[in-house]
Order: C-alpha cells, then sequence, then structure tokens
C-alpha cells in the first residue's frame, strides 16, 4: 500500500480513490443477496434479482411481485425491510421494528409509494426511508457523513444529504449493470450510460433518467429507444459517454460502433455489444429528479459473448477487500 492509499485507510476507512469502481457482473465472486420481510415472519423472499433500482435523490426501488402470494403480501405493507446478506438468510433479529438477520452486513427501510400493472405483473414502487450498513467501522462512517457534507461539486453534481447517502452506498452494495442507451434524431444520434434500469418481464422495461436533462428530453422525443449491455473492457470510454446527458444529438460518425443495428428499429448500437433490447416508451411517472420510464420491449438479441460492465460503491469494494474476498476493479 503507497503513502496516499495509507493515508486514506487510515482516516477514511478505505484506500480506495473512486467512489465507484467497475467490475464484471458474472464474474464478482459471492455477491450479496437482499431478503425481503415486514414486522413479522409471514413472508421471507429473496429479492436479488426481481427488484429494480431506479433512483438515488430520493431512493427508488421497484420490485415486479414474482407471485399472487407476492402481490397480496406486498399490497397489505405500507413499509418493509431490505437485508442484505453474505450467505443465507435467518429471521433472528429485530431491527427498527422489522424482522432481519443479525448477520446482515446493511439494511434499507422503505415505504411505498405506488404501484403500476405492466406485463400481467404488479410494480411495486419504494422510496427510501433510513439505512445502515457494517461495509465500514462506525467511527469512519462518521468522518465520512463530514467529509461529503463539506466535499466541493462541480455543477450538476448531487447533493445526498442525511441517511440518503448510506441508503444510496447500501443500494450499490449490489453489482449495478451499466448499460448504453442509443437514440436517433433523423440524421443524428445519442448514446449515454444508464444504471437506473431494469426489467419487469421479458416484455416491459423501466429505466430512469435527471428530470431537465437533455438525455431525458431526447428519450421523450424519440420514444424509440435501444439500451445495451456492454463488455467490461469498454469501462472507461463508457463513463467517457456520461457527459452525453447533456449534449445534443450528434452524426454517427461521432460515435464508436458497432457494425450490428437494432433489428426492427435500425438504431445504431455501442461497439462493445454484449446484447441489446429495443424499447418503445409508453409512459412516465415522476419522483424527486428522476423520471421513470416504461417501456414496452420490442425486440431482444445477442450479439457477442462477453462479461457485462457493472459498477459497486468503494465502501462495499473495501469491504470485501478487507475480508480478502476476490473483487477485480477497474479504476477509470
Amino acid at each position: 500500500m503507497d503513502f496516499k492509499n495509507f493515508i486514506r485507510q487510515s482516516l477514511f476507512g478505505s484506500s480506495l480513490p473512486q467512489e465507484y469502481l467497475c467490475v464484471g457482473l458474472e464474474t464478482l465472486e459471492k455477491p450479496l443477496s437482499i431478503y425481503l420481510t415486514s414486522t413479522d415472519l409471514s413472508f421471507i423472499e429473496n429479492i436479488t434479482d426481481h427488484h429494480v433500482f431506479l433512483g438515488y435523490k430520493p431512493l427508488i426501488i421497484t420490485i415486479a411481485a414474482n407471485s399472487s402470494d407476492e402481490a397480496n403480501w406486498l399490497m397489505r405493507q405500507e413499509r418493509v425491510c431490505f437485508s442484505f446478506m453474505h450467505g443465507s438468510f435467518t429471521g433472528n433479529y429485530i431491527w427498527n421494528g422489522f424482522v432481519s438477520d443479525r448477520n446482515a452486513i446493511a439494511r434499507l427501510l422503505l415505504k411505498k409509494i405506488g404501484t403500476k400493472e405492466l406485463g400481467g405483473r404488479v410494480v411495486f414502487i419504494f422510496e427510501g426511508e433510513f439505512g445502515e450498513h457494517k461495509f465500514l467501522l462506525s467511527p469512519y462512517q462518521m468522518i465520512n457523513r463530514v467529509r461529503e457534507k463539506l466535499r466541493h461539486r462541480h455543477a450538476g453534481n448531487i447533493n445526498l444529504p442525511g441517511s440518503l447517502y448510506d441508503q444510496v452506498c447500501i443500494a450499490y452494495g449490489i453489482p449495478r449493470n451499466i448499460s448504453i442507451i442509443t437514440l436517433t434524431d433523423r440524421d443524428k444520434m445519442n448514446m449515454f450510460p444508464t444504471d437506473l434500469h431494469g426489467p419487469v418481464t421479458d416484455d416491459f422495461y423501466m429505466s430512469s433518467l435527471r428530470i431537465g436533462g437533455k438525455a431525458n428530453e431526447q428519450v421523450e422525443q424519440a420514444g424509440l429507444i435501444a439500451l445495451s449491455r456492454v463488455k467490461i473492457n469498454s469501462f472507461k470510454e463508457v463513463y467517457d459517454l456520461g457527459r452525453n446527458h447533456m449534449a445534443n444529438p450528434e452524426r454517427t460518425e461521432k460515435f464508436k460502433l458497432s457494425s450490428f443495428r437494432s433489428k426492427e428499429k435500425q438504431i445504431p448500437l455501442p461497439e462493445s455489444l454484449i446484447n441489446y433490447r429495443e424499447l418503445k416508451r409508453i409512459n412516465s411517472f415522476d419522483v424527486g429528479i428522476h423520471r421513470i420510464h416504461f417501456y414496452e420491449t420490442l425486440y431482444r438479441e445477442n450479439a457477442e459473448e462477453g462479461v457485462t460492465l457493472a459498477h459497486i460503491h468503494r465502501y462495499y469494494a473495501q469491504w470485501r477487500l478487507d475480508r480478502k474476498l476476490p473483487t477485480k476493479t477497474y479504476f477509470r
């Protein structure tokens, strides 16, 4: 460990210099799982594979109910608890009145703010209220909260006050797939990354974009987009595309593109393509700084094999490193 990393580790509990670290989605060994509970033991569900993280101010997470039993149970809940586990779950602990596991690495308390039916499944929309984690020791967490309050932010960066920063750190304890949205505007196009998205069913999809951003306006105007999974080795180029959230469409030769185009609508696709979906926007609603878009999937296709680009928060990455869990990370 060099001197700078030693100082970071000593003062802040983490030697990692970047807030988000890229990882291969399929190659991250022993990731965390999320268990859904309420105030009693009547229902416990592993929702790792059927929740979607859609917002960070406020924290927005949706659950597309897997069964009628889950849907009926969620209809009756005003608030729920997410327990983030490294291993199996046992309801042997009460946290803020909710069933959890004493070995949980992190927990979120969320309130239900709405529902949406898509493709015969009910999507339950939750807003974060409180979170706590064990990624770092408590003294380091306190120091980092002060550091976060004092940190200078560039124009456009979002402040996450109070418990919200902890909630977002926890949400990024699950690797979040960074996909690329592409869209066309006559003879021009735009291309930008998103990690706030996920499927409802094979036929319906959700994503979120910042209200007031050009990317959001362009998606609404286009009505049709392609959303592509890309390879981990493209991480630097993908992060650089973040500037296009506030950019106007450009001619296609300005972008690095795959030889593939989407089958039905001939939308250009990114060079590092693994697979894509053609999505038709149906409608949307607003929560905080986010506009949540709902789409119908028009077409899906696999293009090439590859390890999917994702990222995690450095607090969770540090927790893994402290426990010597194999964690291949990529620094931008």
